[in-house]
């Protein structure tokens, strides 16, 4: 049977197969994996990016085209900023999430954060 747990872990393995597959793949990039489990099922939904020639994401993409219009800089993509005492790297930029359209990823542990604009935004402010 699956509980939560058990779950999180096989979500994990498939992320890591795909993720090997991948490597050897030009111009694809792990997008969201989520899913819902029954007693005796897991539905996981995978999302595969294609990314440019210059490696950019579609969710890269938008954060250089609307930064400006958020009060944030295009070039922040890919630079690290602190909050609460961790370490996150700007990935991108999803506009249907309203409260947290900024996309990041962990510097430590590479798992994916949402921040809203004014955290971002604070958090480059303070890096100098």
């Amino acid at each position: 049977m699956f509980d939560r747990q058990r779950a999180q872990a096989v979500m994990d393995k498939v992320k890591t197969a795909v993720a090997t597959i991948l490597e050897e793949e030009d111009g694809l990039a792990m997008g969201k994996v989520s899913g819902s489990f029954g007693d005796l099922n897991l539905k996981l939904t995978l999302t595969l990016n294609m990314t440019g020639d210059d490696g950019l994401t579609q969710e890269g993409l938008d954060f250089q085209r609307v930064a400006k219009l958020h009060g944030m800089k295009p070039e922040w993509l890919g630079q690290t900023f602190y909050s609460r005492g961790k370490q996150f790297t700007i990935v991108g930029f999803n506009s249907k999430r309203h409260t947290y359209p900024v996309s990041t990823r962990d510097a430590a542990t590479g798992k994916s954060f949402k921040f809203p604009i004014d955290a971002v935004t604070r958090g480059m402010e303070k890096r100098g």
